[in-house]
């Protein structure tokens, strides 16, 4: 059974499609209005950044894991799993996840990995997915705190925004996150855009999207590109209505 598009879904299409940066600045401003107390005690709970960081705690992972439900679709059935995990194993892995995360380069002029920093994102991921309860998606949660600019977050709706059928699986992710840096990297984005910082606010446009009493800028702004279009064919129309009209009519000849 395939699984349904999450609502608001096509807020982030729109905004994928958009190379305006103050448009994706404006959706990202709208962050509080869609942050849940749920959301916020998680965040409170919850280490923003781990890029000072050798390693992660169980506690740690456990907290990481409330942030994940507070995104997105809780899946407690999980918890269990983690628990089982021994803090010295969570210790463990996370090192060498950490150690290979901070390995992992792309191509700057294109936006691209190279082929050896696609590699060692596998590496990263699979490191971190050793752990009992923990797939692709908890891995990412934890990756895009050590290097955000490498690692997006697997958000639902970033994977419904450029993939026919969500799944949680290692080239799905692989796929979605090449789509972040890339869309980190375009010209119009450069400057303290990181893939990390893209998915999220394509999960906020949508989020914002499917919540009645908030305005969705992706519409306005397609709106405005619709009208500008519908401007420039009525103008090239206009102008050769003009052209026609001032030909010279052609004086018919007696045979």
């Amino acid at each position: 059974m395939s699984k349904k598009k999450r609502p608001g879904v096509p807020a982030a299409i729109r905004l994928a499609s958009c190379q305006d940066v103050r448009l994706w600045e404006r959706v990202e401003q709208q962050y509080e209005s869609i942050r849940s107390d749920k959301l916020l005690q998680a965040e409170t709970n919850c280490p923003v950044s781990l890029d000072q960081t050798t390693h992660i705690t169980k506690t740690q992972l456990l907290d990481i894991v409330q942030w994940k439900f507070a995104v997105g679709k809780p899946r407690p059935q999980n918890m269990g799993l983690l628990h089982s995990n021994a803090d010295s194993m969570v210790q463990e892995c996370s090192q060498r996840a950490i150690q290979l995360a901070r390995k992992a380069e792309a191509s700057q002029e294109e936006g691209q990995f190279t082929p050896d920093g696609l590699e060692t994102i596998k590496a990263s991921l699979k490191e971190l997915t050793q752990l009992k309860g923990v797939g692709p998606v908890t891995a990412t949660a934890v990756l895009c705190r050590v290097r955000p600019d490498m690692f997006a977050y697997m958000y639902d709706e970033v994977i419904d925004c450029f993939e026919p059928k969500r799944d949680y699986t290692l080239p799905i992710y692989l796929r979605i996150n090449a789509k972040c840096l890339e869309l980190a990297h375009n010209n119009t984005l450069e400057g303290g855009w990181t893939a990390a910082r893209v998915a999220k606010v394509l999960w906020i446009a949508a989020k914002v999207a499917a919540t009645d009493n908030l305005p969705d800028l992706t519409v306005d702004e397609a709106t405005s590109a619709g009208n500008e279009k519908s401007k420039h064919r009525k103008a090239g129309k206009d102008t050769d209505t003009i052209m026609r009209q001032s030909r010279p009519k052609r004086r018919k000849t007696r045979k």
